[in-house]
């Protein structure tokens, strides 16, 4: 009996002794773990500025707008970047000549710039952010949600330029955690509309979407840029129900104009007083109109389908709407599509208007004789209407010819459509090539 409690002791010795170094190996494992969790960035941070100079420094430092507020730093660690920074923002020898467009004028002397040094200032106002944003980090979701709603709405922080930015990235961060408290919120201000949007397009969460649709739908009609940034938003949400929004939106009526005959340096109008019918009338023939909140919903829609028409269909509603109710989208072509000749020539017009927008080389009535001009892909992307694509030129180029009084202007017109129907290289259009070179 003795030998045997011997044994039984020996056996739950040896137990114990193994549940030990298992706990101590998995405690080192999370110590290990947690260090390299928190403060493991910091080493290649303030490595990479004392180690890079010139344009790598510049560009390291450049970087810390959009990746900051990933670094792993506690408030110790960004001090040290802080005074690592200051040094490169006093001292920085690093020189390079100013250019921009205009600038320097011909024979002016060359601007000098110490890049590093604005980039470094810029960068200390970031890790100043990030000083003030790790409190925030430790609250319960509710409350740090709530805090950084406060920044990005301007009652918190507003001794940081820029800090708006910073807790926006915070919520993204936050991820499908803060959907919920977003909504509720969402509402409260319609001045921030496209801020949230933004914000809940980039989390991508699906509860989100009628909010999203609901805050575009209050963005003023001639904010072009938000409406198109906030649509742009939904790319990552493919439903039914952001489908049909942006196929409505291809309905939408908002247009704005380019002028094509002219340089872009003078696409400024002159000043109204200095604005008489002769200088207000004598742009017309140049003038194009786009529908830029169309263009921003095809984009999307072609984001989210991975469809890809001929651009001459890419816009129209009919198209979509039609790949929409179809049984089985994997066979439909809208090229298959009953369309009435005015629907033909509506979207050959909008194709030309659009195309002639476009920010392409060579996309105006100058130099466009060529083919690789910019001005031939046009009738390549016509080619898809048919026998209507040479009379939608021609409507183009008579509508036109009038408005232009010198025989110079006539001539670039006569090329620009020629080009275009060159590119189009069927036989009715060459020959009405021919027949606009005699005129």
């Amino acid at each position: 009996m003795p030998v045997l409690y011997a044994a039984k002791l020996r056996a739950w010795f040896c137990a114990l002794v193994a549940l030990c170094v298992v706990l101590t190996c998995v405690t080192l494992d999370w110590e290990a773990r947690g260090q390299a969790e928190f403060a493991s960035d910091r080493p290649h941070v303030v490595q990479s500025i004392r180690s890079l100079s010139g344009r790598e420094l510049e560009q390291f430092l450049s970087s810390f707008h959009y990746e900051a507020h990933t670094w792993r730093l506690s408030d110790s660690d960004i001090d040290d970047v802080i005074q690592e920074l200051s040094r490169i923002a006093s001292e920085d020898p690093y020189q390079r000549e100013f250019r921009t467009k205009g600038l320097p004028k011909p024979g002016s002397p060359p601007q000098m710039i110490f890049p590093n040094r604005k980039e470094a200032e810029d960068a200390i106002r970031i890790m100043r952010i990030r000083k003030a944003a790790n409190p925030l980090r430790e609250q319960p979701i509710a409350r740090r949600v709530r805090d950084a709603i406060d920044v990005v709405e301007g009652r918190k922080l507003n001794e940081f330029d820029g800090a708006h930015y910073w807790f926006r990235e915070e919520l993204i961060a936050i991820g499908k955690d803060a959907v919920p408290i977003l909504l509720d919120h969402l509402p409260a201000d319609p001045r921030f509309d496209d801020m949230y949007i933004h914000i809940l397009g980039r989390i991508g969460d699906v509860r989100a979407i009628e909010a999203m649709i609901e805050a575009m739908k209050r963005l003023p009609a001639e904010s072009f840029t938000s409406r198109c940034e906030a649509m742009q938003s939904l790319s990552k949400l493919d439903t039914g129900r952001v489908i049909d929004f942006l196929i409505n939106e291809l309905q939408n009526d908002a247009v704005t104009n380019c002028n094509r005959c002219i340089t872009l340096q003078q696409q400024l109008p002159p000043p109204e007083s200095m604005q008489t019918p002769s200088n207000k009338e004598s742009n017309e023939p140049c003038i194009f109109e786009v529908y830029p909140i169309r263009q921003c919903a095809a984009r999307t829609l072609n984001l989210l389908t991975k469809r890809n028409w001929e651009p001459v269909f890419e816009e129209d509603f009919k198209t979509w709407a039609a790949w929409r109710d179809c049984t089985d989208r994997s066979v439909f072509d809208p090229n298959l599509l009953a369309r009435t000749d005015e629907e033909l020539a509506e979207l050959g017009e909008k194709l030309i208007h659009r195309e002639m927008c476009a920010s392409r080389p060579g996309a105006n009535y100058r130099g466009s004789e060529g083919r690789n001009s910019g001005i031939a892909i046009i009738g390549e992307h016509l080619r898809p209407l048919g026998s209507h694509a040479t009379s939608v030129v021609l409507n183009e180029y008579k509508s036109r010819i009038g408005l232009i009084c010198s025989d110079e202007g006539r001539v670039e017109l006569r090329k620009w459509a020629a080009t275009i129907l060159n590119a189009i290289g069927t036989p009715d259009a060459r020959a009405t090539v021919e027949s606009l070179l005699q005129n």
